[in-house]
């Protein structure tokens, strides 16, 4: 690719920054990203900034290199796919939804992955009964990118997808974490047809990790019954705001 968005880690912020200063300004990495080292501006320099690389990847890089011709399309999936983070979909529907077929649909989503924008996890299925199988959920590899598309820069305590953006997050920061320590983990998520969810799997040589995740400090969210049936040896972590730190450095 001519192009490769590739935000810094939380890691390495809070070893420019220091501990206290991210920990303070993490509400803003939540809304506003990682493409920023400080933040010194108002909310109208953020947006501009996001928007202005929104505009470059779609209008200059992706299209002189990628055979993409249908740039008001490409902009409809991406946004739909930010208002979907954190939901299981398919892209028959998401096909349906922009109008394209489902070649591109998938064409352009896996270019996005290649270009570090955006995650996709497939499932965790072993044929086992009320498993999900053919579903995908995506995750932007940014906050900030993904805020920009839905145009919607509030405040994070005002929000209203409070835990998705802080589930997006946190699955970001740790897919690059991983990334940058050179591991080979495979991710997904699981899904039954009863509404169990596993928000990321890590399968990594012979052992697994399962994460669910909660924005509130008191929140111990649980193993769901069916998933700790059917795969009794994965280790499960309940991630919140309180003990993220531990689960994104875990090695």
């Amino acid at each position: 690719l001519s192009f490769y968005f590739a935000p810094k880690t939380y890691y390495e912020n809070t070893m420019a920054n220091g501990m206290v200063y991210e920990e303070k300004n993490l509400e803003n990495r939540l809304v506003f990203g990682n493409m920023f080292s400080k933040f010194e501006h108002d909310t109208a320099y953020y947006s501009n900034q996001l928007s202005l690389k929104i505009d470059q990847i779609l209008n200059h890089q992706l299209g002189a290199f990628e055979r993409i011709n249908k740039k008001k399309p490409l902009q409809r999936l991406l946004q739909l796919l930010a208002l979907k983070i954190g939901e299981s979909v398919s892209f028959n529907e998401l096909a349906e939804m922009v109008e394209l077929d489902n070649e591109t649909v998938e064409r352009y989503i896996s270019l996005f992955q290649s270009a570090h924008l955006l995650i996709v996890l497939p499932t965790l299925f072993n044929d086992k009964r009320y498993e999900v199988k053919k579903q995908h959920v995506v995750y932007f590899i940014d906050n900030g990118i993904r805020n920009a598309l839905v145009d919607n820069f509030s405040a994070f305590e005002d929000r209203f997808d409070k835990e998705v953006l802080w589930k997006n997050w946190l699955i970001a920061e740790r897919y690059k974490w991983n990334n940058t320590n050179q591991k080979t983990s495979e991710f997904y998520f699981w899904k039954s047809h009863t509404r169990q969810f596993i928000d990321l799997i890590e399968v990594e040589d012979k052992e697994i990790f399962a994460m669910r995740c909660s924005w509130n400090k008191k929140k111990k969210v649980k193993e769901p019954p069916l998933f700790a049936a059917y795969y009794p040896n994965v280790i499960f972590k309940s991630v919140n705001r309180s003990t993220y730190l531990g689960y994104l450095t875990k090695k």
